[in-house]
């Protein structure tokens, strides 16, 4: 089991075996086929790139903006955000759409001692007290929440190797920009950066 699936194997403890699971900002479904694989889960899929909907055919990928997605009168046991939130804007309004559909909320994902955000990477580190304000105001109640910093630092050292693996007209556009945000990562300019686990339920 390498960091990635060890990190989604930690949050088996908050996502029951045989759960529906909406996983928000699914990405390329890693973390989905690890939990239909070890957790027997059911898993949706959720994510604005049409890229990776076309990819994913091994499970059901709604192509939507989460803040707005319509469930249509479904019903999920966990929303599991795997280092999505990050990447969205207005997660208030996350919470909100989906307060009447799950039950509750498994959110993996950068935490900062202060807001930080870059928009070319469409990054934004979000402190405890902006989590918190979020989920309780959707009328969640957070059961766990725990911090750890320099954790992710295995996980930049793998997209920095998998990063050099490619030939040098790869690596533009987003994909320099994430090799210039891990150097930075690693040069220890973000020290005060950390993950977050929290579940909360309703």
């Amino acid at each position: 089991i390498d960091p990635f699936q060890n990190a989604v194997l930690e949050l088996c403890e908050f996502i029951p075996r045989k759960a529906t699971v909406l996983d928000c900002g699914c990405g390329w479904g890693g973390p989905a086929r690890f939990l239909m694989k070890w957790n027997s889960c059911d898993v949706v899929g959720v994510t604005i790139s049409r890229q990776q909907a076309d990819y994913i055919d091994d499970f059901e990928v709604l192509l939507k903006d989460i803040r707005n997605l319509d469930l249509n009168e479904r019903h999920f046991d966990v929303a599991l955000f795997m280092e999505s939130l990050t990447h969205m804007d207005g997660i208030d309004s996350v919470f909100e759409n989906l307060s009447g559909s799950v039950d509750s909320v498994v959110i993996r994902d950068f935490v900062a001692n202060q807001p930080f955000r870059d928009d070319r990477w469409m990054m934004r580190f979000r402190t405890e007290k902006d989590f918190r304000r979020a989920l309780e105001g959707a009328g969640y109640q957070i059961l766990h929440y725990k911090e750890e910093f320099n954790c992710w630092r295995p996980s930049v050292d793998i997209w920095l190797k998998r990063i050099n693996a490619l030939g040098e007209p790869e690596v533009r556009g987003q994909i320099d920009l994430l090799r210039g945000l891990c150097l930075g990562l690693r040069s220890g300019r973000a020290a005060d950066v950390g993950e977050c686990t929290v579940f909360a339920a309703r």
